[in-house]
């Protein structure tokens, strides 16, 4: 298992470690979780990408007009296998996890939107 401390330091890690699979945050410092799922289908187009973020899709201050972008599904739409609102709980990643490799591809089915995971009206 290889921890990085923003997005960056896990894209580096990724070109160079030999990783089965990326849990990404969304919003990361230096490089956010958006583009490191971008790069990664890129780079990486058979490594599972399962992202996670606390939005709860809830209006902003700053959209004030609109609901705030739902960046879960951005990044569903970017190519990540999995996608998790925080908070979730461990049996909820675990089988985020193993839908990555239940065909002994990338994905066993169509990607999981935010809001089709079990429990994920916790956040």
């Amino acid at each position: 298992m290889l921890l990085a401390s923003d997005g960056l330091v896990g894209l580096a890690a990724a070109e160079v470690a030999s990783i089965d699979l990326a849990l990404v945050d969304i919003f990361m410092p230096n490089v956010e979780g958006l583009e490191v799922v971008r790069h990664l289908r890129e780079r990486r187009p058979e490594l599972p990408v399962v992202v996670m973020s606390g939005s709860d899709g809830t209006r902003s201050p700053v959209f004030t007009d609109a609901a705030p972008p739902d960046y879960l599904t951005m990044a569903v739409a970017l190519g990540a296998a999995r996608a998790l609102r925080k908070p979730f709980m461990p049996d909820e990643l675990l089988d985020a996890i193993a839908a990555c490799f239940d065909d002994g591809t990338e994905r066993a089915g169509p990607p999981a939107v935010p809001g089709a995971l079990r429990g994920t009206g916790h956040g």
